[in-house]
């Protein structure tokens, strides 16, 4: 079934690039084939690992292409105009198609072993996630460059700056460019997984659409304030700052471009990169403020906080600060833990930034040496260094923290080893303890606090004594003879 549907899409995409150009009535015919195929192929892999081995897979052996992939670059490429302005059939094939690459480099199949089809899965051997291996199938084959020109297209002023009109006339097809750009940025940040693809991502000029994105989805206007929060608008701009904020956060597992991100790029004076030289911490504090209701938006936001921070003291301090505008990073963590209690990745994700922000920074004890890195950006302050360690620990006290992660991020299995990290260096008391089946079915309250290791010295004895309880108070020698005896005197 998955060879018919890549054959559909190499041979639609193959008329749709040899199309003429006076014939514009068959161009749209072909492009809305492409576009159901496309959907289908969606529709057909999403939460289903086997499916989409089987797309990328199918025809890989009958012909020299590369099979669902080439497909879907082939579709990308498409030239079905020479000038700067698309079809709105063009923009929704290109939206389509990203959105099928982020099913196919995404996990999300969480079906048990016995509800998956045991058919298709044994016969490509599928028992773990395709994900990367997809990802780097799709980085091999070029996809980067298509990707950004496709987000370039999108993020053109006209685009850009479509929602910060507000105006009647605005219409459909510059609400589809907008969708475009979300999908597309969506379909970057699913191949962000290792260093390799984030430098080159840098390398085309990612960082730069990026912060467009999420300037753009943070964009005020006054029709938007009157009208109703279910506005067409609202939910673009929030898909396109979310989509932009998990793109950060994926390229953020770099310690050069995380800090570049975090604290601006003040020494570079070209043209090409005069969009670094502020930090974009304002701008994820702004957006977590105005999308406040929306825990992708938050989840994304802490996560890229707790990547930025991770081994950057420097960092830490700047994520600490801007209170004036949006009460600051703390804030923004703290509040959104607060109002959304259940959501578990969330709550993993802000445990950690807390941790990271605060493992540097607070002095735990009188032994405890703060580096010259952190030092020096410490006292570049209107403070000194020994009041900043005060502070960086009453900032998160004084919001509430050690309360939320005891009684709410503390309650998640997937977010209480997190939250026990983050309460151990605020410095506060702290332990783990360990419950098991008799103890939870009787509502017993835990068998007692976990011991960590290196708590207790091992009980080993480097010396050898001889011991009377082996075997009922016999010796080796003794078992040996016992044995030896019982099988008639011969020896094993």
């Amino acid at each position: 079934a998955f060879e018919r549907l890549v054959g559909l899409l190499l041979h639609y995409a193959n008329l749709s690039s040899v199309t003429k150009e006076d014939d514009d009535e068959k161009e749209v015919s072909n492009l809305q084939i492409l576009i159901d195929v496309i959907r289908l192929a969606t529709v057909s892999c999403r939460m289903c690992e086997s499916n989409k081995v089987s797309f990328v897979r199918a025809l890989k052996k009958k012909n020299r292409n590369g099979g669902g992939m080439d497909a879907i670059i082939q579709v990308l490429r498409l030239p079905t105009s020479t000038t700067n302005t698309f079809t709105q059939e063009q923009v929704t094939l290109w939206s389509e198609t990203c959105q099928l690459i982020t099913t196919l480099c995404k996990f999300d199949d969480f079906r048990s072993a016995e509800e998956k089809t045991a058919s298709v899965a044994s016969a490509h051997g599928i028992n773990v996630s395709c994900a990367h291996d997809h990802v780097m199938e799709f980085f091999r084959v070029g996809i980067v460059p298509v990707l950004y020109d496709i987000i370039s297209y999108s993020l053109q002023e006209r685009s850009a700056t479509t929602i910060e009109k507000g105006n009647d006339d605005e219409n459909e097809e510059d609400i589809m460019d907008v969708k475009l750009a979300a999908s597309a940025i969506s379909a970057t940040r699913v191949l962000a997984v290792n260093d390799e693809i984030v430098q080159c991502l840098v390398a085309v000029g990612i960082l730069k659409s990026a912060k467009i994105a999420l300037d753009a989805g943070l964009l005020e206007n006054e029709k938007e304030k009157e009208e109703e929060k279910g506005d067409k608008r609202e939910a673009v701009k929030i898909h396109l700052t979310s989509s932009s904020l998990g793109l950060l956060r994926n390229l953020c597992g770099n310690d050069e471009i995380k800090t570049t991100l975090c604290l601006g790029n003040t020494e570079s004076s070209s043209s090409s990169s005069s969009f670094l030289s502020s930090s974009i911490v304002p701008s994820i504090i702004h957006a977590m403020k105005k999308y406040k209701n929306n825990p992708i938006v938050q989840e994304h936001g802490c996560g890229t906080f707790a990547a930025m921070a991770l081994r950057k003291p420097k960092n830490a301090l700047r994520i600490l600060q801007d209170n004036d505008r949006d009460g600051g990073g703390a804030n923004a963590i703290c509040t959104c833990m607060k109002r959304f209690p259940n959501h578990v990745p969330l709550q993993r994700q802000a445990c950690l930034a807390i941790r990271n922000i605060v493992s540097r920074l607070v002095k735990m004890n009188e032994n405890d040496v703060v580096d010259d890195e952190t030092t020096t950006m410490m006292e570049a302050t209107t403070t000194t260094a020994a009041d900043n360690l005060v502070n960086v620990r009453e900032i998160f006290l004084d919001l509430g923290i050690e309360y939320i992660l005891r009684h709410i991020s503390g309650r998640h299995q997937g977010s209480v080893d997190e939250a026990y990290a983050a309460l151990r260096d605020l410095g506060c008391q702290v332990s783990l303890v360990k419950f098991d089946k008799d103890d939870i079915a009787n509502g017993g309250s835990g068998t007692g606090r976990t011991m960590m290791f290196g708590e207790t010295k091992p009980k080993f004895r480097p010396v050898f004594e001889e011991s009377d309880e082996l075997n009922g108070g016999g010796g080796i020698e003794d078992r040996i003879a016992a044995v030896a005896e019982s099988n008639g005197g011969g020896t094993f």
